[in-house]
Order: C-alpha cells, then sequence, then structure tokens
C-alpha cells in the first residue's frame, strides 16, 4: 500500500488543506470534490469523488491545522481518521 504524505506546515487558511490535498493525492473526481469535511468523509469511506485510492494518508507537521475554525477542523480531521473504513490516515 503506498503511503502518501501531506505537509501541512504549508497550510495557512483551509482552501490551502483542501490545495494540498488534491495535489498529494490527485484523486479520482478531483474537479468535482466539494473540498469540505463531509466531502473528505465520503471520499474515504464510500470512494466518492476525491477518492486517493488505497493508501495511507499522513498528515504532518498539522500544528497550523489547529487553528483553523478554533480547533474544529483539525478536531474533525481527527474524528475522520479514526472513524475512515477504507484508508487509513494518520495525523502526526
Amino acid at each position: 500500500m503506498k503511503t502518501i504524505k501531506l505537509d501541512c506546515q504549508v497550510v495557512l487558511t483551509e482552501g490551502d488543506f483542501w490545495d494540498l490535498y488534491l495535489a498529494a493525492t490527485q484523486p479520482q473526481g478531483a474537479g468535482i470534490f466539494g473540498r469540505s469535511m463531509q466531502a473528505l468523509e465520503s471520499a474515504l469511506d464510500a470512494g466518492e469523488a476525491g477518492w486517493p485510492g488505497e493508501c495511507e494518508l499522513k498528515l504532518v507537521n498539522t500544528t497550523r491545522l489547529k487553528s483553523l475554525r478554533g480547533g474544529v477542523f483539525y478536531e474533525q480531521l481527527r474524528r475522520i481518521a479514526g472513524t475512515a473504513r477504507n484508508i487509513r490516515m494518520e495525523l502526526e
């Protein structure tokens, strides 16, 4: 299984995160991916638009993610990582 590393040190906004996700994963249906937590969850659990294929996602240097939306953005990512059934996702 391949590992895709997302270096989140460059992320200053939610838009930056979605740009990074799409650039790093080059997922199926990238053009119609919703760039939201709901879209990410659907992609990882159901293989919908944004599905990166069978892989392990490693989000590293996540400190800046913790400041987005007062920490809610990061917590939603952690929740998705903990419940994703079809992919392994780690936040470091």
